[in-house]
């Protein structure tokens, strides 16, 4: 979130901390050892340990943002993508399914640091994940657009005009004068023979 933030109002500074990718390749050196040595036990681990994640995960993220090699490396890209597809349900359930996944392998403990516990653990947290967003929220989502549909423009349809109503300056010019000629009386001689010499 912090990430899209800054992208948002901040591109500039976004984009120069992006491009510090040997800053972004220590940060991420460093918070990976971090995590493996010590993990999240004991007081550095529950306290400083969650910084530390947070921050390699953002080096992370900055390295493989707009990276020329992700498109390429499609055995890679598609899983994640696939992956990010069920990440919210995962998300929701890891706690619940590793807790009891853990609790029927015999002799794993809440933190287990052998292989098979991490594979039994993580594989717990995404197939209840993906289970679960395939049996609820999916089905969920669809009932919500049929219920309540978005709004969508009709093909062949004019967009609706809005109710503001449409202000056209006009100027208006005075109107051009026209002299109009006035009646003359019969017995009153025309301006014309008024002013016509006599003639000898």
């Amino acid at each position: 979130m912090l990430l899209a933030l800054v992208s948002v109002h901040w591109p500039e500074r976004f984009e120069r901390l992006r491009r510090r990718r040997w800053v972004l390749l220590a940060v991420l050196a460093a918070g990976v050892v971090h995590l493996v040595l010590i993990g999240k036990l004991g007081v550095v681990g529950s306290t400083v340990g969650f910084t530390v994640a947070y921050l390699t995960a953002s080096a992370l993220l900055l390295l493989l943002y707009r990276a020329a090699w992700v498109p390429r490396a499609r055995w890679v890209s598609v899983p994640m993508a696939l992956l990010g597809r069920y990440s919210y349900g995962i998300y929701i359930w890891h706690v619940f399914a590793a807790a009891v996944a853990l609790d029927l392998l015999s002799g794993a403990g809440p933190e287990p640091s052998s292989v098979t516990g991490q594979l039994v653990r993580y594989g717990a947290a995404m197939a209840v994940g993906m289970a679960a967003t395939a049996a609820v929220e999916k089905p969920v989502l669809r009932l919500r657009e049929r219920l309540l549909p978005a709004r969508r423009p009709v093909p062949g349809r004019a967009a609706p005009v809005s109710a503001a109503p449409l202000t056209v300056p006009i100027t208006l010019a005075a109107p051009p004068t026209v002299p109009i000629p006035l009646p003359v009386r019969r017995h009153e001689p025309t301006p014309s023979a008024q002013a016509a010499p006599a003639v000898a």
